[in-house]
């Protein structure tokens, strides 16, 4: 079985280049009797800089960001590409939208997630607009005026010393 990874968001974290850890090991589990390919965004060098410093070695290609042509979707060009080379067999992505690209062209997909990792724009519970910040010093303002009329955080008796 050919199986692609996207290395960032299944193996790589979107803060400080951190390892995510289920990833690797759902990686390292599959590797054992299937070939797999990872998918990057970063150039060769990078990405086997990453992979190495990480001890990922249980990998047979590697597509990188040479791929990528102007207009067009860098998911879809490598997957693309590493279909014209063989035959693949499942897609495993942190992404959402290049899930629904992958699923398009009739390729068996997994979505991958683990919550610490996942980028907020793809969390089914991500708000759907960033809100300006003109709106939130509105609510700001609209809480801190609920709170200083609301009874229950005043003191309404008196202290009596007697």
């Amino acid at each position: 079985m050919h199986i692609l990874v996207e290395l960032e968001g299944v193996l790589k974290g979107p803060r400080n280049d951190e390892p995510i850890l289920t990833g690797i090991q759902m990686v390292g589990a599959l590797s054992s009797y299937n070939q797999i390919s990872f998918l990057t965004e970063m150039s060769t060098l990078e990405a086997k800089q990453w992979v190495d410093v990480n001890k990922i070695v249980d990998y047979d290609n590697l597509l990188d960001a040479s791929l990528a042509l102007e207009g067009d979707d860098l998911t879809e060009r490598q997957i693309k590409h590493a279909r014209n080379r063989g035959k693949v067999d499942m897609f495993i992505t942190g992404n959402p939208k290049h899930w629904v690209i992958a699923f398009e062209q009739g390729l068996p997909s997994v979505m991958f997630g683990v919550p610490s990792y996942v980028r907020p724009e793809f969390r089914p519970d991500a708000p759907k607009r960033v809100r300006s910040w003109d709106e939130i010093t509105e609510a700001i303002a609209k809480q801190n005026a609920q709170r200083t009329q609301d009874r229950r955080l005043h003191r309404s008796e008196g202290t009596n010393f007697e």
